[in-house]
C-alpha cells in the first residue's frame, strides 16, 4: 500500500498540534477539549488550514471522536446527577411563568 506523502505530513501536524494543545491545558489544569474543539475549527474549508490529503481522515476521525466524546461525557456523570440535572432543566421549560 502506497501512503502519499503529503497524507503523512499533514497527519503529523495535526497530531503535533493536538499533543500540544493537550500539554498547554493540562499546565493550566483546564480540559483539553475546548482547544481541540477550536483547533478542529482551524481545520477544513472554512479554516485557516485547509488539509487536502487528510480530509478523509479527519472526516472520519471527527465522527469517532464526537462519538467518544459524548461516552466520555457519560462516563463522568452518575444517574443521580443526570436525573437532578434534566428535573431542574426540564422544571424550567415547563413553567415559564415561574421565576429561576
Amino acid at each position: 500500500m502506497h501512503t502519499p506523502v503529503a497524507l503523512l505530513l499533514e497527519l503529523g501536524i495535526i497530531l503535533a498540534v493536538l499533543s500540544l494543545l493537550g500539554t498547554v491545558a493540562r499546565r493550566f489544569a483546564l480540559s483539553p477539549v475546548p482547544l481541540y474543539l477550536l483547533a478542529g475549527l482551524a481545520l477544513g474549508d472554512g479554516g485557516l488550514a485547509p488539509v487536502p490529503a487528510a480530509r478523509d481522515f479527519v472526516d472520519t476521525g471527527a465522527a469517532i471522536g464526537v462519538i467518544l466524546l459524548l461516552l466520555v461525557l457519560g462516563l463522568d456523570f452518575t444517574v443521580r446527577e443526570f436525573t437532578v440535572s434534566l428535573r431542574r432543566h426540564r422544571g424550567r421549560r415547563c413553567s415559564p411563568s415561574r421565576p429561576p
